[in-house]
């Protein structure tokens, strides 16, 4: 029973999307620069609840992120 979960556990946390990108870096780089320099990223300020409002109105402006890459760009913009 526990095998089984910590498989499920393991399967989930390295389950890349289809074509998705696991390094938040990486991928903010390939997804956010393709419609603005990353200069605009790296200088905004913003915590946790800014990044949300700003990464979903992205993806509402065509950004491709999937749930799985939307929360990994969010923590990793909300850390810096």
């Amino acid at each position: 029973e526990d095998a089984a979960a910590e498989v499920d556990d393991e399967s989930v946390s390295e389950d890349a999307p289809s074509g998705g990108v696991s390094d938040a870096a990486a991928l903010i780089e390939e997804r956010c620069s393709g419609c603005h320099g990353l200069e605009k990223v790296e200088a905004a300020e913003m915590d946790e609840a800014g990044w949300i409002e700003t990464v979903d109105r992205m993806i509402d402006h065509g950004a491709e992120l999937n749930e799985t890459e939307r929360e990994l760009v969010i923590a990793e913009l909300s850390a810096d």
